[in-house]
């Protein structure tokens, strides 16, 4: 006996029945003030983001993206998720 166990070992197979979840695992939840950029109108920021209400969009959604102020930390922490992400995803879900 050449490498003893101590103790108890648990192996779990997993040939076991898993519950299907209808949850999306990979959303990220973004809380943070922002402002539209200088060359947006007041109007389309307000329609894409009102205020109170939460926002779903993807990280590679330029539309969107080109209406926030290129300078905020909303629009470098969004640039952040996307320089995280694998080599075969697209984009990331967030919610602003």
């Amino acid at each position: 006996m050449t490498d003893p166990v101590f103790g108890i070992t648990i192996r779990r197979d997993a040939n076991e029945a898993a519950v299907p979840s209808n949850a999306l695992m990979s959303v990220v939840g973004i809380c943070m003030p922002f402002a539209k950029a200088p060359t947006a109108l007041q109007a389309a920021f307000d329609a894409a983001f009102p205020a109170g209400v939460a926002v779903r969009l993807n990280s590679n959604d330029t539309t969107k993206l080109a209406l926030c102020d290129p300078d905020s930390l909303f629009v470098d922490a969004v640039e952040g998720i996307n320089a995280q992400l694998g080599p075969y995803q697209v984009a990331a879900q967030l919610v602003v």
